[in-house]
């Protein structure tokens, strides 16, 4: 008996060590958003298509749209209403499916499937232009952690002129916090009294967010945002620059993306969990090896 109970604990361990030896990072979630925005007179009408591009599942997926100082909450939209609204040439005719498989709740979002919400507004009265629109998403992955994302469009009233600014953007390498460079350019003959904002993820946050700045004509002016990686969260985040200001009657938008790079933290434990996994390998091989071959049946 003593002999089984051994032979019983060390294959346990043959196991687990095997079961540590595999890599757990094969699965992940890559979330891949398309807009499409449709303006018709005083109403808006914006849909947001969102698709599950890795091999994992994406959770509890929500999608709130941020426009004219306001989040609005959005729902799932059945998917035969998605047809019926592709067939009438609405806002959800402007996105892509191909190669998608189009479903009817956000709950669980698999490989290769997407979702659509949907967004309708009113914008007050009188009120002409171009306008951002930002979209939060978030979801939770297989171990129930939370992540966030962006997605942003301009929406646009008939006849709204384009901005009269030009935006460059760059990160400052070698810094502890990343920092977002822009530079501005006033293209029109005027002087133009603006506000800029950087919208970032709720994984980042950004050191004074809301800036007034004065474009003088023909003169670069440059802005700086910092981004502090709250969440410890690393991979690519897209970041948008958003620069507002009235010109002419018109509300005037500039929206810039630049995507973040965040490298997880260096440690000594990520620099050799190669060797580890490839370690246990071996050992678990070599303790199955030795427990097979020793194995014997009792003499009756």
């Amino acid at each position: 008996m003593p002999k089984q109970i051994s032979r019983t604990f060390w294959l346990s361990v043959i196991l687990l060590l095997t079961i540590f030896a595999v890599p757990c990072s094969a699965g992940y979630v890559t979330l891949e958003t398309q807009l499409g925005a449709q303006a018709t007179g005083s109403r808006v009408e914006i849909a947001a298509r969102i698709s599950n591009l890795g091999n994992d599942p994406a959770n509890f997926v929500t999608a709130e749209l941020e426009v004219l100082g306001e989040r609005i909450t959005g729902q799932a939209v059945p998917r035969e209403k998605v047809i019926e609204n592709v067939k009438k040439a609405g806002a959800a005719s402007l996105l892509d499916y191909h190669g998608l498989q189009l479903q009817s709740s956000a709950d669980t979002l698999n490989s290769k499937q997407c979702v659509v919400f949907t967004y309708t507004l009113e914008l007050p009265q009188g009120v002409q232009g171009s306008f951002p629109a930002i979209l939060h998403i978030g979801y939770r992955d297989l171990n129930s952690l939370p992540f966030s994302s962006l997605a942003g469009i301009i929406v646009k009233t008939p006849g709204a002129p384009e901005p009269g600014v030009q935006a460059k953007l760059r990160e400052k390498p070698g810094s502890a916090n990343p920092l977002i460079l822009i530079t501005l350019t006033n293209t029109t003959q005027n002087v133009i009294q603006a506000k800029a904002r950087l919208a970032a993820p709720d994984s980042l946050s950004c050191k004074k967010p809301l800036r007034s700045l004065t474009l003088l004509p023909g003169k670069p002016v440059l802005v700086d945002f910092e981004v502090e990686n709250l969440a410890d969260r690393a991979g690519d985040h897209a970041l948008f620059f958003i620069l507002e200001y009235d010109d002419g009657g018109y509300h005037r938008c500039l929206l810039s993306t630049t995507t973040l790079k965040v490298k997880p933290r260096d440690h000594w434990f990520s620099r050799t969990r190669s060797w580890w996994m490839g370690l246990d390998a071996i050992l678990a091989c070599l303790f199955g090896g030795v427990w097979l071959f020793s194995w014997r049946r009792p003499s009756v």
